[in-house]
């Protein structure tokens, strides 16, 4: 199981003085459980922000030498809103922070049709494909029969403030079967915290990548990391 960490945090900040920030602490995790896969999504300000911050630019570079792959946010208004605007922040962040491993996509709609891969198509280029493209529908994506290019990496097919219930995993196992070539699978828990219960029976065996927070998603961004949550989750991980 890998981490898919939704890591919306200054680079500089520090929750308490004399100690190490967010960003060093995952690369300190990291350095411990090297056989964990992480993908950290950064958001300086819903999306790569007004202009370049070197603070970024250097944060990027140390998680990926530690290991940490690195996706900037991008967030589609489920392509109800203006596409000018979600074309211009994905220019942003490929033109400020050319770095980046991918992008996660949010607010992606909860069918795949040919309208819809149309629309991702001209957004995205087909060379985009050699990196990671995550979206995020939420739940389990109703795909059209007539679609011919998913290039995702990751769907995150769920994401509540609630685990899973089982009767969800069996969905999720039904899901899966419909892709002769399926992208892995996450799972983002919200407003919870880490119940190891229901990760090993609900999360574990369906999911490819997770995280849990005890944090609203309406704190966006969430300015700081629940470090034992975090600590926990890699041991769990790390197995």
């Amino acid at each position: 199981m890998g981490l898919l960490i939704p890591f919306y945090i200054d680079p500089g900040f520090t929750p308490h003085k004399k100690t190490a920030s967010d960003w060093e602490y995952l690369i300190y995790l990291k350095s411990l459980h090297a056989d964990v896969p992480v993908i950290a999504i950064i958001n300086p300000y819903n999306g790569p922000g007004e202009e370049i911050q070197e603070s970024y630019t250097k944060g990027i570079k140390d998680l990926q030498a530690a290991g940490i792959q690195v996706v900037g946010y991008l967030p589609l208004g489920y392509f109800q809103s203006s596409m000018k605007i979600v074309e211009r922040m994905y220019q942003h962040w490929n033109e400020w922070y050319p770095a980046l491993d991918g992008m996660f996509c949010d607010e992606f709609p909860d069918s795949y049709d040919t309208k819809t891969e149309r629309a991702l198509t001209r957004l995205i280029p087909t060379a985009y494909e050699d990196k990671i493209l995550i979206i995020n529908p939420g739940v389990c994506m109703k795909v059209s029969s007539d679609v011919e290019n998913m290039p995702f990496t990751i769907v995150v097919s769920w994401e509540n403030r609630d685990y899973p219930a089982m009767v969800e995993t069996v969905k999720q196992i039904d899901y899966c079967s419909k892709f002769s070539e399926h992208p892995d699978m996450g799972c983002l828990v919200l407003e919870q915290r880490l119940k190891d219960r229901y990760l090993k029976r609900c999360i574990l065996p369906f999911y490819d990548w997770v995280f849990v927070t005890p944090y609203p998603v309406e704190a966006n961004p969430w300015g700081k990391m629940d470090r034992r949550m975090v600590k926990r989750l890699f041991k769990l991980s790390d197995r």
